[in-house]
């Protein structure tokens, strides 16, 4: 009877560890090349299944992130590939042969752009870094004098547009967030809106008050975004055709910063475009403390 007992109990034994001994093997063959495996769920629905899912699903958050970093790397060195090439071009272009003055002036002011780009897309690229490393709620801003001061700054900076807030906020308020970190999504909001609008056509910012929180609505009546475009606005180095106002300028990662940025401090940000007609971009801040 004892021995009979012994092995029933040794055969329990047994079955019951067999699913962390299943799920022990799986994990040491899942490496940085295979992230798209998974571990084995137990029959029953007990602990060991919980750590089971558990793990699965921090798996696919980390084979997410890595194909993020995969595209993001690809695509940065597809984008300062190119004007390095095209730089490189100008330069062997003027060694070949002595020539006019005139035209070694018009190469060096091609240079002088390329490298304002490439600088451009370097200060991004370092904003983006940053973003991913740290990121802290260590004040209190004063959102309205922020998105006054910014809209003056932008109106100095582009003398022939029409820039206009409207305010329907009468109480001086403040968020929690980082200042200059909120005037990076206002500015690159708004210099959007400058870019893929005609000269002639106001841009418009909105700050209201409701039951959720602050909205500020900046509305441009530019030539919009199709749907295609609108699902891919957040992607880093994407940047949308303008037949209307000819190449825009700008290194595809403003709206991709906005969106990390929009993220941490917990900002909800919604964009409604049609083609054509304009865009009206919401940032919904979460209740702000309010000072009379």
């Amino acid at each position: 009877m004892l021995l009979f007992l012994f092995l029933t109990l040794r055969r329990l034994a047994s079955r019951s560890i067999q699913p962390i001994i299943d799920i022990t093997k799986k994990a040491e063959i899942i490496t940085k090349d295979n992230l798209n495996e998974r571990l084995p769920s137990s029959r029953y629905k007990d602990e060991i299944n919980s750590l089971s899912v558990s793990i699965n699903h921090l798996l696919e958050r980390v084979e997410k992130g890595v194909l993020r970093e995969k595209q993001f790397t690809s695509d940065a060195s597809h984008e300062l590939r190119t004007p390095l090439a095209i730089l490189k071009g100008n330069f062997e272009v003027l060694i070949r042969k002595p020539r006019p003055q005139e035209e070694y002036v018009e190469k060096i002011k091609d240079g002088i752009v390329i490298i304002d780009k490439l600088n451009a897309i370097l200060d991004q690229l370092l904003t983006l870094a940053r973003l991913q490393k740290n990121a802290s709620v260590d004040e209190e801003v004063d959102l309205i004098f922020l998105v006054s001061d910014i809209v003056t700054s932008i109106s100095e900076q582009y003398p022939n547009r029409s820039i206009q807030l409207e305010n329907k906020i009468y109480e001086k308020l403040y968020i929690n967030a980082n200042e200059k970190s909120t005037a990076i999504i206002i500015e690159n909001l708004v210099q959007n809106a400058i870019k893929y609008s005609p000269v002639e056509k106001t841009i418009k910012l909105i700050l209201e008050q409701g039951t959720d929180g602050i909205h500020l609505y900046i509305v441009d009546q530019g030539i919009g975004i199709s749907d295609a475009d609108l699902a891919k606005i957040y992607q880093p180095f994407f940047r949308g055709g303008s037949h209307e106002l000819g190449r825009i300028n700008g290194a595809g990662l403003g709206l991709s910063i906005v969106k990390k940025l929009c993220d941490i401090y917990k900002i909800n940000i919604s964009i409604h475009s049609e083609k054509g007609k304009g865009t009206t971009i919401v940032l919904l801040f979460p209740p702000a403390i309010l000072h009379s």
